[in-house]
């Protein structure tokens, strides 16, 4: 925009350009080379949405090749000499003496990305001869690599791009971090793919977003690293059970010869999980799109191109054992626990189901539904810390379940804690509490003879001689014919009834 102004007193007239928004020129970037066989050809990189960066892609035959680059609209001609190969791809591109060199070892195409920020040029290579079928002889090739990313280069986020094979059998990307963790698989359709978080990515706490950054992929150990880690060996493979009945990676639970061990209640609800292999530099998860089912759960297949959870229906209240088959990837079976009605499902549970209900505490001290606690004999005792709970009682009936709490909502104390009527209701602020003043063992009992009445036992109040864990002050303290034990400033008879 140009602006011309007039000043009225010294009859001076003044011009001024001013460069909008809409008229800023982002600097281009040719190169020029000996690519089809002499210097007559220039050509453009286009640029990416962000004006990050541009990009090139050329077929070219195996071969060396020389070349320079025009930046933002130079006169001259850009090189410094650098020598681009499969196992050194990417170099800042900068003023200095001698064509730029490329040594293309493959025929094939070759994508020169250019970012603008540091002048980097990156130069990802096809995949080696040979990576589909072995030479006469019937030698098997070498397996080409290809990885997924939050891209910041000018590629499209999570995009699938060919990493580079460097001489010690790694194979590499550079680009721009994304700030998440990569994909990595042998397919060029990312269907084995193996998803690799940030924490498991050696080195890459010494990155930001935006940084310029070499992935390197290991295919014999399967690690993934920054250029100039040096990774540990790795340890041995452990497989996982992750899920909802384990709060995901919170608490899975390892694989022991081959089985995993989960009681789990009924529920209307299908509970939903993963498998998950892990050491001390890699983690991946396996999944398999499907709802298992007392007819039909028997070598699922599970694998990590697959990232939905599966589910699997509870129809029962017991014990499912998930079992697991590594000699031909990663199979999945579940035995059912026996369904009212005797009922086997998988290769047949165990675990009989009483047909009257079933009674559980869940609350913050479980976890919720996670790991609730069954009442046995009609009494449940807990450990607990000094704190104020939260919870419910369950009652499990055939494929029902009942969430029962205090019909007031209120709080027992040590005051006041016995035959408290559970209902049935529903919201997170209906929750029954518990406000346990001092830590140790709290036994909740449960009477159903007329609707759900639930009582608790503070630590040191009626639990039985035995039980008690505060040291006893007085012993045999006899007062009106009656034997007494002084607990703290607490006195019991000898049937553990405080009487002060």
């Amino acid at each position: 925009m140009v602006t011309i102004t007039f000043n009225a007193t010294s009859k001076e007239v003044g011009c001024s350009a001013v460069k909008t928004d809409d008229a800023v020129v982002i600097p281009s970037i040719m190169m020029h080379g000996n690519f089809s066989g002499d210097w007559a050809n220039t050509e453009e990189f286009v640029r990416a949405a962000d004006n990050l960066t541009a990009s090139l892609t050329l077929s070219l035959g195996a071969g060396d090749y020389e070349f320079g680059m025009r930046i933002g609209g130079a006169a001259n001609w850009t090189a410094n000499g650098v020598a681009f190969s499969r196992a050194d791809n990417a170099h800042a591109i900068t003023a200095g003496s001698g064509n730029i060199t490329l040594a293309a070892d493959v025929a094939g195409a070759y994508v020169f990305t250019w970012t603008f920020a540091s002048n980097l040029l990156t130069v990802n290579y096809p995949a080696s001869e040979g990576g589909e079928e072995g030479g006469e002889g019937g030698e098997e090739g070498e397996t080409a690599y290809y990885i997924k990313h939050n891209w910041k280069d000018g590629n499209t986020a999570w995009s699938i791009q060919p990493m580079t094979a460097a001489a010690d059998g790694t194979w590499t990307y550079s680009t721009i971090y994304g700030g998440t963790g990569c994909n990595i698989g042998s397919n060029s359709d990312g269907s084995d793919m193996a998803w690799y978080p940030p924490e498991v990515i050696g080195g890459i706490d010494s990155y930001n977003e935006g940084d310029n950054i070499t992935f390197v992929y290991d295919p014999n150990t399967k690690v993934l690293y920054t250029d100039g880690y040096t990774p540990p060996e790795p340890t041995e493979l452990v497989y996982y059970l992750a899920g909802s009945m384990t709060n995901w990676e919170v608490e899975m639970i390892a694989f022991v010869d081959g089985k995993v061990v989960v009681t789990l209640p009924e529920s209307e609800e299908p509970a939903s999980f993963k498998i998950v292999s892990a050491n001390n530099v890699s983690q991946s998860w396996y999944g398999h799109y499907g709802t298992m089912s007392r007819e039909d759960c028997t070598d699922w297949v599970f694998t990590t191109a697959d990232a939905t959870n599966c589910s699997i229906v509870l129809d029962a209240t017991g014990e499912y054992t998930f079992a697991i088959d590594l000699t031909d990837g990663v199979k999945v079976s579940v035995t059912y626990p026996v369904a009212e009605g005797g009922e086997e499902g998988g290769e047949g549970g165990e675990t009989p189901i009483v047909g009257a209900p079933s009674y559980f505490i869940a609350g913050s001290m479980t976890d919720w539904a996670t790991n609730m606690v069954a009442f046995e004999d009609g009494r449940a005792t807990l450990t607990l810390a000094v704190e104020t709970y939260e919870f419910k009682i369950v009652k499990v009936v055939g494929t029902g379940q009942t969430w029962l709490t205090d019909e007031n909502a209120g709080t027992m104390t040590r005051e006041n804690c016995t035959d408290w009527s559970m209902v049935e209701k529903e919201g997170a602020d209906t929750n029954t509490k518990l406000a346990a003043d001092m830590a140790g063992d709290y036994v909740f009992a449960i009477d159903v003879t007329d609707g759900v009445k639930i009582s608790v036992t503070y630590p040191g109040e009626a639990q039985g001689l035995d039980e008690v864990k505060t040291p006893v002050s007085a012993v045999k303290v006899i007062r009106n014919g009656q034997v007494l034990i002084q607990v703290g400033d607490k006195v019991f008879n000898v049937l553990g009834a405080r009487v002060r």
